[in-house]
């Protein structure tokens, strides 16, 4: 199983943040987990994405608060299939509770 490396420095490592993110709209059926997985791994970002009843995405991800600025920015856009009419973010400190990012 090949494992990736995040380049993230040890200052980085104790100020990992961890961001709640709700995606509202048409944003379910269009690839939109596929797509924030692979923005995932592109940003060093550890967590999750699944879909909610109703009808929006939820994402939580950790890592480094440079890499989740661009990956928070990157999520918030979407892919072209996706219709978002609302973007939703909290911040918190990360629990490294995640070993990768997992579509649920």
């Amino acid at each position: 199983m090949f494992l990736k490396c995040f380049s993230i420095t040890v200052k980085e490592v104790k100020e990992l943040k961890r961001v709640s993110i709700k995606i509202i709209g048409d944003v379910q059926q269009v690839g939109f987990r596929f797509f924030v997985r692979q923005l995932a791994e592109e940003n060093s970002v550890k967590g999750l994405v699944k879909n909610e009843q109703d009808g929006s995405l939820e994402i939580i991800a950790e890592g480094a608060q440079t890499q989740l600025d661009s990956f928070v920015d990157s999520v918030c856009a979407g892919p072209p299939t996706a219709i978002i009419s609302g973007c939703e973010t909290s911040y918190g400190n990360a629990t490294d509770e995640f070993l990768g990012f997992e579509i649920m």
